[in-house]
């Protein structure tokens, strides 16, 4: 940084220093947001400014891109990274928020190239977003109707070849703007307390509101607030996970609630959401155990788990897709697979910028050796779950199809997890839209369903 005396607009520099992360260095917009806007700096309004401006730019970025690789007078891909992320912010500012006058979007994005670059960097990004505010490259017209849904052309084709031109549209549409609640997984076990917490200052603040689906989630409104810092939060009474990445622990067969004497274990363990709602779920005295390719997010999960009071997960450090080095079986295995992700668009939008045809078939052969690994463990009579966070139906149903065919899939059974669905989910779900002859698994759509993009396979063996 150049140290200029004139101060940059904290919630658009926190937004900037988000962008060249994920953009430039290749991060993950929630876990850096979640680091730059913990800033006390930051009050709860810029927080909430901070983030229309993160998401709603990643999720706009192809036409945000295609706008200014037109209208710079030098290549935007050569330009100093702080430059590109100055003019993305300044350009989603002019044309897709409606509370930024034009003329505040390009002052404020001169200041804070200013302070960010130096003074020689200001007369282009001001000439390129006034530019912009006067006058819009026109785009070719096949490209425009991806990049207008937020999408490159490769990823829409791949929509339109899964579901159709109205279904994939519709999908889009609604990846375009980022959730305005956030779900939590309460504990139910702790139930005095939350009635307790419900009607504390903080709940009403909050607006905290039962979820429609399934029975453990809660709907909160953080308006700029940040959520570790929630008394609820830090309590543990309630964790971050969206109703549909529930499922898996709230469709557990009912006849292992109560068995003391279980074993379970996820394969793919991290960042924890689902094996921390089973600790929930299950009997205290369930041996659980957590495992995940990489050592570093184990550990952030073992944290997290201790911060709970969960004393009953092992861990391991492992590849599930090789081999794996257990000598017993399990009663409950749990393959939460790496995805294309494309279920999670409007709280992730970095991943539509990421996700192409050639990534997604490296990802199949990977969660197809995952499933393969996983049989293994599997106990006479037990369970073996398979979860995804896309939408993409050869991930999805394609893996179930061809596992069930396989050598080791055939001593499994798929259960019609549709009987055991939450009423209030049956009524928005629609299993033509599957496009799949399984009948038993369940595929949600976010537009559709009211969560995430998500997929779940109960299966049993003999």
């Amino acid at each position: 940084m150049t140290g200029q005396s004139e101060k940059a607009d904290p919630a658009r520099l926190a937004a900037c220093r988000v962008l060249r992360d994920v953009l430039n260095e290749g991060g993950f917009s929630n876990e850096s947001a979640g680091k730059h806007l913990s800033s006390p700096d930051l009050l709860p309004r810029d927080r909430a400014f901070a983030s229309a401006m993160i998401y709603g730019t990643l999720a706009r970025l192809p036409l945000i891109d295609a706008w200014l690789e037109k209208i710079s007078a030098r290549p935007f891909e050569k330009l100093d990274p702080w430059m590109q992320n100055v003019l993305r912010l300044g350009a989603w500012q002019l044309h897709f928020s409606y509370a930024v006058p034009v003329h505040t979007a390009v002052d404020e994005s001169v200041k804070l190239i200013r302070f960010l670059s130096g003074s020689r960097a200001t007369a282009y990004a001001n000439g390129v977003l006034r530019s912009l505010s006067r006058e819009i490259p026109t785009i070719p017209a096949k490209k425009l109707q991806a990049y207008e849904l937020g999408l490159s052309t490769e990823l829409y084709g791949l929509f339109r070849h899964w579901y159709g031109d109205d279904m994939a549209r519709a999908i889009a549409v609604a990846a375009l703007e980022s959730p305005s609640v956030q779900t939590v997984r309460m504990d139910l076990r702790r139930q005095a307390e939350l009635d307790q917490w419900l009607a504390s200052d903080e709940a009403v603040e909050l607006e905290a509101k039962k979820a429609p689906w399934p029975q453990e989630a809660m709907n909160i409104t953080l308006a700029g607030r940040a959520l570790n810092e929630l008394y609820a939060y830090k309590t543990g009474l309630f964790t971050a996970q969206s109703s549909a990445a529930m499922l898996s622990g709230s469709l557990v067969p009912e006849e292992l609630l109560g068995r003391d004497r279980l074993q379970v274990i996820d394969l793919c363990a991290a960042p924890g959401g689902k094996i921390g709602h089973l600790a929930e779920r299950l009997s205290p005295e369930a041996q659980l155990t957590a495992c995940d390719v990489s050592a570093e997010r184990l550990e952030l999960v073992r944290g997290f788990m201790e911060s709970r009071n969960h004393r009953n997960i092992g861990y391991r450090v492992l590849d599930a897709s090789k081999a794996l080095p257990f000598d017993s079986v399990f009663d409950l295995v749990l393959c939460d697979v790496p995805c294309s992700g494309l279920g999670l668009l409007a709280r992730r939008p970095e991943i539509r910028l990421r996700a192409c045809y050639q990534a997604i078939e490296r990802l199949k052969t990977l969660q197809e050796s995952i499933l393969q690994e996983a049989a293994c463990l599997v106990a006479p009579g037990g369970w073996l779950f398979y979860t995804t966070c896309t939408i993409n139906p050869d991930e999805n149903s394609g893996q179930i199809k061809k596992f069930l065919e396989s050598d080791r899939g055939k001593d499994f059974t798929l259960d019609n997890l549709r009987l055991e669905l939450p009423d209030a989910l049956m009524q928005t779900y629609d299993v033509s839209a599957e496009r799949n002859e399984l009948h038993g698994d369940v595929s949600l759509l976010a537009h559709r369903d009211g969560s995430d993009g998500f997929y779940l396979a109960r299966m049993r063996r003999a």
